[in-house]
């Protein structure tokens, strides 16, 4: 099976060597029997060279209220865990998509990278506006620019 060959509902993202599945719909017995049917591409996976990493996971993700069951997946008949939060290409992502941890985790590192830049700022031999603009453009900005298009779904409070 090539992986452009995935069942037709499922979608795939491919980064060097991270690919993430993902499939959407009301069902959860269908989108689980869809995923499943990805899951189980171990013969294409085997025959090209790669390995499933240890570390997969899976999230649900869900904005329903009240109760509703998780998915069950194997991968290799082993039980894949469910998890809340995982960290995928840099972004921590949560089951209910308001990305709470992942502002808190950069706003936290930026506000160090600023309290440094206050002190080298503020020395009596302080450094000169260029070099702290590259530091800011290259530590704080880029890293808040990375994943603004995901935010969107942030809580205007966080």
């Amino acid at each position: 099976m090539a992986l452009c060959q995935l069942p037709a509902y499922v979608n795939s993202t491919l980064f060097v060597d991270d690919i993430q599945i993902h499939c959407a719909g009301d069902d959860i017995g269908f989108i689980q029997r869809q995923l499943q049917t990805a899951i189980n591409m171990t013969v294409w996976v085997s025959t090209n060279g790669f390995i499933f990493s240890p570390q997969t996971v899976c999230m649900h993700f869900c904005r329903r209220r009240g109760l509703h069951p998780d998915p069950d997946f194997q991968l290799n008949g082993s039980p894949i865990p469910i998890v809340q939060e995982t960290k995928f290409l840099g972004i921590v992502f949560d089951t209910k998509l308001t990305f709470r941890s992942h502002i808190k985790h950069l706003k936290t590192k930026r506000i160090r990278t600023l309290n440094i830049m206050n002190v080298l700022s503020n020395t009596s031999c302080g450094a000169d506006k260029v070099p702290l603009m590259r530091i800011y453009r290259s530590r704080v900005c880029s890293k808040l620019d990375y994943g603004v298009p995901l935010f969107g779904s942030a809580a205007k409070s966080t």
